[in-house]
């Protein structure tokens, strides 16, 4: 199949080579029926296929309870205002806990929030699905707390000696798909595999449980890695994969690869398509296994030099016919049986092309600082500084072989387009990067970053909508 070219929404307008856009078909009702038991069969679902595919484990309890008394709420609105605190948090029934330390964390705590809203509102929608109401299982104790009108309900006098099992486990595995959905920004429209394995013979989502304590450890003990959360997802989705030293992976249903929305920090983004449909899961791994010791290179010559309160002056707009730019996700290697690519940010403009590894791109673009965010004061922020102003194209196509670095002073590199900030966020050290818009202010960019960071600084001026690039503005 040959490769043709698309534009995936959420990746700055970026053009994907791929060999095929992918279709989900949907799973419009249950699978069990009367007389079976619940169970996941094997398959590929997504979040709301679940909570259908789970909702027998509901209703079961829901026929044995009965309608309330007149006046009282329904059963159904009893124990689902529980699971709603039971997914929320802040409530002591919180089945989870996120430390707000940064704006990492702060981005997971809201992803938790939303997550946990839209799978309860899956729930109170799907009333209408078939069950066995002789069904029994047996859930272990998952310390899930249950409010005392739930409990009462459960255990009181309407209740059977069996159900509070089976809402322990519909409630246990509504929280493992919460969980699992953390590192996914469009978490609705991630495909889950549910694989006909040995492991996957454990119940339901119980099978993601040892490597969902591993990253629940590292969420709540200390800050958030971004490889703890690829990792994570990686095991949701493509567990058989090797994948060191990786930003992004391929499988069967999608890609996954670091978000560009909503300023996310951390999060992933699914994307339903593949680059290589000979290779069902692929991972994308960084160019630089550790860009501390990669090789580095010192920035080109200026095209001019400002004083800190001058003018800045206006960037060369492109002179170039429309198609004479182009950026696109070009695999390095060829296709072959090896389950690892690098993928590479191309520009190709007037037959000279710009290539950043892709993987760097997203490195950089975290450690970027957005106008505003400062760590301390910075120096040479006096109105006395030079600026030693750049084209981006220059750094790009003329700098030499490695990440760009600074020995001294302060360089504003003007970026044309959403294309050339990222390429220049893969190109530049990332160390004391600050990004700003036309028209922003110099002197509050001198103020950002890290005021304790020896050498050189540099400072991207884009016309871009950075807002959509860069997290944290």
């Amino acid at each position: 199949m040959s490769p043709t070219r698309t534009t995936l929404a959420l990746l700055a307008s970026l053009s994907l080579r791929i060999e095929a856009p992918l279709h989900h078909t949907a799973v419009s009702e249950s699978k069990l029926t009367k007389g079976k038991g619940w169970y996941l069969p094997p398959g590929a679902y997504t979040a709301r296929e679940i909570m259908r595919l789970n909702a027998p484990l509901l209703e079961t309890v829901l026929h044995h309870l009965g309608p309330s008394p007149a006046g009282e709420p329904s059963a159904r609105d009893i124990l689902l205002d529980n699971m709603s605190l039971n997914l929320s948090l802040g409530d002591s029934a919180s089945t989870l806990t996120i430390p707000i330390k940064n704006p990492s964390s702060t981005e997971l705590a809201q992803q938790a929030e939303d997550i946990g809203k839209t799978l309860v509102g899956y729930a109170r929608s799907m009333a209408a699905v078939e069950y066995n109401p002789n069904y029994e299982i047996r859930s272990p104790c998952e310390a899930h707390i249950w409010k005392q009108q739930a409990a009462q309900l459960l255990f009181g006098p309407r209740s059977r000696e069996h159900l509070p099992q089976l809402f322990n486990e519909y409630l246990h595995q509504t929280v493992l798909l919460r969980d699992s959905l953390l590192p996914f920004k469009n978490y609705e429209d991630v495909i889950i595999p549910i694989e006909a394995t040995e492991d996957n013979k454990k119940r339901g989502m119980r099978w993601i449980q040892p490597s969902r304590s591993t990253f629940l450890v590292e969420l709540i003990s200390k800050s958030l890695s971004q490889d703890a959360l690829f990792k994570f997802a990686k095991a949701l989705l493509a567990p058989s994969l090797i994948a060191e030293n990786s930003y992004g992976f391929q499988y069967e249903h999608g890609l996954i690869l670091p978000s560009f929305f909503d300023n996310s920090f951390r999060l992933f983004q699914f994307h339903p398509a593949v680059m290589d449909s000979m290779t069902p899961r692929v991972a994308y791994k960084y160019q630089l296994e550790d860009y501390y010791t990669a090789p580095r290179t010192e920035i080109i010559s200026a095209d001019t030099i400002i004083e800190a309160d001058e003018r800045i002056p206006a960037a060369e707009p492109v002179q170039s016919a429309e198609g004479q730019t182009e950026a696109a996700y070009v695999p390095l290697a060829k296709r072959s049986c090896t389950a690892s690519r690098q993928l590479q940010l191309s520009i190709t403009r007037d037959n000279i092309i710009a290539s950043i590894d892709l993987g760097q791109v997203f490195r950089g673009r975290r450690y970027a600082y957005p106008l505003g965010k400062s760590q301390g004061a910075s120096a040479n922020s006096t109105p006395n500084t030079r600026i030693h102003v750049h084209s981006a194209w220059k750094v790009l196509t003329e700098s030499g072989i490695g990440l760009v670095i600074a020995k001294e002073g302060i360089h504003l590199i003007q970026a044309r387009s959403s294309v050339e900030l990222l390429a220049l966020l893969g190109k530049l050290y990332p160390e004391s990067v600050t990004v700003m818009k036309e028209g922003e202010s110099l002197e509050a960019a001198l103020r950002s970053g890290k005021g304790f960071s020896k050498g050189g600084r540099f400072i991207i001026q884009t016309n871009a909508d950075a807002e959509s690039i860069m997290p944290g503005r």
